[in-house]
């Protein structure tokens, strides 16, 4: 959500374009959530309250376009 607030263009957005490559790659590992399976995005053996995070974190992940 911090990387978000600054804008949802990852070519201006000044906190992205700051990173260098390997923090980059932390944050884009960050928007995986554990138990989420990448290609179909659908959760595995997680209890219910999970899939709210899950989806707020697919759904910031969409919107940057980083994943």
């Amino acid at each position: 959500m911090a990387l978000q607030s600054f804008g949802t263009d990852l070519n201006r957005n000044a906190l992205w374009q700051s990173m260098t490559r390997k923090s980059a790659r932390l944050i884009v590992n960050c928007l995986i959530p554990a138990g989420l399976r990448s290609k179909t995005r659908t959760l595995i053996h997680l209890p219910e309250n999970y899939f709210g995070v899950a989806a707020r974190i697919a759904a910031i992940d969409y919107q940057l376009g980083v994943y």
